[in-house]
């Protein structure tokens, strides 16, 4: 649901810059954001309709100095490795290399200009794509799409981690800059609702059972907002789990 078709998201990274540049190479050839994908239940030879259902899960990760990509700690619950991935889709389906897997929590961790963690919990979340096999390691992904919303109780959490942060000693001198769009020193429901205003305005309404339709005229009816990321990936090696 939602009128803006899943773009209010391009706001919001005005805050973080457009996201191409975090996921592409610099001139330096270092990527700021390196997402990595896993299948866990697929073992090697079986088509996807014999090892569907299997669990999707996505990691946080960086370039090895030896090759390859290792996995980064905070991709875990309480940055432990031992303990389940953030960002995991239980079951999801594998039908004609056609991937469909959610719904689940996606949280979005961006840096607010290489200095500010900035993490958004996208509630609701389904993943598709198309996969398609290849010489190296892995899978590809065409037409990857991530879609769900921002709610007002997941933007809350967003504004009290940049509370939290900023309120440490030798806190980013970005605070300063973001405390000028969201003030940090108000409780975290009214900074939600100033994110929220940044991409115009919530536009429907999320509970337990799902996401409605709203009336946007009837104070407090409309609590989420729809997003949309558009992907694509490349196959790779994952080495390990970073220090």
């Amino acid at each position: 649901w939602g009128a803006r078709g899943g773009s209010a998201l391009s706001a919001l990274l005005a805050l973080t810059g457009p996201l191409a540049d975090q996921v592409q190479p610099d001139p330096q050839g270092d990527i700021a954001l390196v997402l990595l994908a896993s299948f866990a239940g697929w073992i090697d030879g079986q088509s996807g309709n014999e090892a569907s259902p299997v669990d999707l899960a996505f990691y946080v990760g960086e370039r090895s100095p030896v090759g390859g990509f290792l996995v980064q700690r905070r991709s875990f619950e309480q940055g432990d490795p031992a303990r389940p991935p953030l960002n995991r889709f239980a079951g999801a389906d594998v039908v004609g290399a056609r991937l469909r897997a959610g719904p689940a929590v996606f949280r979005l961790t961006l840096d607010i200009q290489d200095q500010l963690p900035f993490s958004l919990p996208i509630e609701d979340a389904r993943v598709s794509g198309a996969l398609a096999g290849r010489d190296g390691p892995g899978l590809d992904v065409a037409e990857g799409r991530i879609e769900g919303y921002l709610t007002r109780d997941g933007l809350t959490q967003t504004v009290q981690a940049l509370q939290q942060t900023c309120a440490q000693p030798g806190a980013p001198a970005l605070c300063d800059t973001v405390a000028t769009l969201i003030p940090l020193d108000r409780p975290p429901a009214q900074g939600a609702d100033l994110l929220a205003g940044l991409v115009g305005g919530y536009e429907a309404r999320h509970d337990a059972t799902g996401a409605h339709r709203c009336l946007r005229d009837a104070p407090g009816d409309c609590n989420a907002v729809g997003v949309c990321l558009l992907f694509e990936a490349q196959g790779a090696r994952v080495v390990g789990v970073a220090p």
